[in-house]
């Protein structure tokens, strides 16, 4: 326990966490592109998600599982709808659906995970 009484984060649980905060930027900034006019290229979201998945599997400070993966994931999701209709970061339309805004989160883990999943298997 660290001086606050908060448990101390560990070096890889540090660089987890700045990992997700950056995908949850990049991603949320990629989905508001993608509502606008503009043309939406997902490339900085699907680099900050690899690397958030890299930090994921390296962080051993809890048990990993394909359900305890999916729970994060699914509640990352959910901050960043949170952040569109909270005033943060609303997208420039401000039209933006929460389907549209799950398809294409779990597109990118889909994208990503293929990535990963092709580095390891020759």
């Amino acid at each position: 326990m660290g001086d606050s009484g908060l448990p101390r984060l560990t070096r890889a649980s540090e660089t987890r966490r700045r990992a997700r905060l950056l995908f949850k930027k990049e991603f949320t900034r990629y989905y508001r592109v993608l509502c606008s006019d503009s043309i939406a290229d997902p490339t900085d979201s699907y680099s900050s998600l690899e690397a958030f998945l890299t930090a994921w599997q390296q962080d051993v400070s809890e048990p990993h599982s394909p359900d305890r993966l999916k729970q994060e994931l699914s509640a990352l999701l959910g901050e960043v709808a949170q952040d569109l209709t909270g005033g943060r970061s609303r997208t420039s339309s401000g039209d933006w659906r929460p389907e549209s805004l799950a398809e294409r989160f779990w597109e990118c883990v889909e994208v990503v995970e293929e990535r990963l999943w092709r580095r390891l298997v020759p």
